[in-house]
């Protein structure tokens, strides 16, 4: 037998020994690694989209603003916003992305990332910038919905209009909270009146 005869016989010996060797722990009647249950399938995510904007003919000098404004101007904010007949909303928006929010009728807060992105709502007619938080769903006791995530997005338009309370600062102490500070009321209010 020649010398490459002989090495190829020896590559096909020790190919065949590692291929026994790699079976030899398949087997059903063993314990470890192989014997385990296969992991399960990842659940699904299910995702919405939700814009909140404002109507064209609203003049607001956010709606002008670059992605890099709108972030430094709503950065280590709080905004107290109401939905008439519904309720108050208090968001903040933290210098690491995460917004904080609060709203009547929860006895938690809830946290999102946050980011400022161009975004084509199905009834506009051309792109804008939105500030898009996206929330793990919740249900009404404050638990996690697996594999449900609903993205709000805003118009930065929506936190600059009169109605709009907004103060520097993490007023009411939501970073890092799970419960609500306190029972946020329905009607219109004022961050001031909240803080007294």
């Amino acid at each position: 037998m020649t010398r490459q005869g002989s090495r190829l016989k020896a590559a096909i010996s020790i190919g065949f020994s590692a291929l026994v060797i790699s079976l030899a722990g398949c087997t059903g009647d063993q314990a470890g690694p192989s014997a385990q249950q296969p992991n399960p399938l990842p659940t699904p995510v299910t995702t919405r989209t939700e814009y909140v904007t404002l109507s064209d003919t609203v003049a607001s000098d956010a709606r002008k603003w670059s992605a890099d404004e709108i972030a430094a101007q709503i950065t280590d904010m709080t905004y107290l916003r109401n939905r008439p007949g519904i309720g108050n909303e208090v968001f903040f928006f933290s210098p690491d992305h995460v917004v904080y929010t609060w709203s009547s009728g929860k006895k938690f807060v809830e946290t999102a990332t946050w980011s400022v992105v161009q975004r084509t709502p199905p009834t506009a007619p051309k792109a804008s910038f939105f500030i898009c938080m996206s929330f793990t769903d919740i249900d009404s006791s404050g638990r996690a919905i697996v594999g449900r995530v609903t993205t709000r997005c805003f118009d930065p338009a929506i936190l600059y209009v009169v109605s709009v309370d907004r103060t520097r600062g993490d007023v009411f102490g939501l970073r890092g909270r799970e419960a609500a500070p306190f029972e946020l009321p329905i009607p219109r209010t004022t961050i001031s009146t909240l803080k007294q």
